[in-house]
């Protein structure tokens, strides 16, 4: 196959700009059939998109809703439970995908949200931005850094909606973990 340099740098243009990973691409690819394998329409990397919800009373109210194959013990919720007065109260949030490039610790992805004018978003404000976004459950593996559990003896957990390009699940990393350019990071900010 004969690939002008123009035509690959067309290429990893859209892979950036769709916030996928070289080996995501080289996954679909191999499981393409007659179908497309990515949806044109989708929303892009740093675009702003509305996010309206009803707050529940518990984290399991948005969970049934989604598709998950998978949930890591743990996810329940007294781990995650919601704040006192936030159950029934209407939100009109913003939401934006963050998506560090490289090898990080937490502390990037919140830098470049704060700086952006926006928040890590909470477990309840992540399933609902899946729900509301479900073709975007498909295309990254999520992360609410601002919701976080430290079970007895162990470390500062996190959920993340992984995927493996067909189907998600919930699954929990270290707060503290080294993330890849595989995940991405959820940033929320008031209307």
């Amino acid at each position: 196959m004969d690939i002008k340099a123009s035509e690959l740098s067309k290429l990893l243009d859209v892979i950036d700009e769709r916030g996928v990973t070289i080996a995501q691409v080289i996954k679909l690819i191999k499981k393409c059939t007659k179908e497309p394998i990515l949806d044109l329409d989708l929303p892009k990397i740093g675009d702003e998109l509305p996010l309206v919800f009803k707050c529940p009373k518990t984290i399991l109210t948005p969970i049934s809703r989604g598709n998950y194959v998978d949930m890591a013990d743990g996810i329940e919720p007294k781990n995650f439970p919601i704040l006192p007065g936030l159950a029934g109260k209407e939100f009109n949030l913003v939401a934006k995908i963050f998506t560090p490039h490289g090898v990080f610790g937490s502390d990037l992805p919140i830098k470049k949200m704060t700086k952006a004018g926006f928040r890590p978003a909470t477990t309840v404000e992540m399933l609902y931005f899946i729900e509301q976004y479900p073709k975007v459950q498909r295309r990254l593996t999520m992360v609410a850094l601002a919701s976080v559990w430290k079970p007895k003896g162990g470390s500062h957990n996190v959920i993340c909606a992984e995927n493996d390009g067909v189907s998600c699940k919930l699954v929990m990393h270290w707060l503290t973990d080294i993330w890849s350019d595989k995940f991405c990071f959820l940033g929320i900010k008031n209307v």
